[in-house]
């Protein structure tokens, strides 16, 4: 958690500032440091899903314990998901406009090339034979599961988003830890 007080909320600013250098003489292990930078990023996107899924319990209510366990279980696997994500992106370049359009246009891509805001039909005809794609998102898995967690739909493949979750979340955690040792280093 070291790396939640650092100077700067987030890598690309630790980078802009040239901060680095102070981090690595920190008394701490640098595994420490980016482990301790993906999981404050995780705890804050956990804050910030608290209050979408309050929402969801008072409009659609309180769901059986087995479908809240997925439900947490997404929550806190799409926290690291985009937490790692925003680590990763921030580490590619130390301009900030160019980071901010790398960020802009990849959480673009992954907000709609997803089924967050589109139902599937309407996603099979604008992107006709490329509409399977959209299934491979993370933010689609987690969207279904939230989906039939609250009962919205009934049925959706269960195994195949909760696994496609994880193995996201494992790549995109190991990119992440390995972007950022790579700013500490240098």
């Amino acid at each position: 958690f070291i790396s939640s007080f650092s100077i700067g909320r987030e890598v690309g600013i630790e980078l802009r500032r040239e901060v680095t250098l102070y981090l690595v003489s920190l008394p701490v292990k640098r595994s420490v440091l980016a482990i301790g930078r993906i999981v404050s990023g995780v705890l804050r996107g956990l804050i910030y899903q608290f209050g979408f899924l309050l929402f969801a319990v008072i409009i659609l209510g309180m769901p059986c314990l087995t479908r809240w366990l997925y439900i947490l279980y997404t929550t806190l696997l799409l926290a690291a998901v985009m937490a790692s994500l925003s680590i990763s992106l921030s580490t590619v370049t130390r301009d900030f406009n160019l980071q901010a359009t790398i960020r802009s246009l990849m959480y673009n891509i992954l907000f709609f090339v997803s089924n967050i805001f589109y139902p599937e039909t309407v996603v099979r005809a604008r992107l006709g034979f490329a509409s399977p794609i959209v299934n491979y998102s993370p933010l689609s898995m987690a969207t279904s599961i939230y989906r039939w967690g609250f009962g919205y739909v009934e049925s959706i493949d269960l195994a195949f988003n909760a696994l496609g979750l994880l193995a996201w979340t494992i790549v995109i955690f190991i990119s992440a830890y390995k972007l950022y040792i790579r700013n500490l280093v240098g």
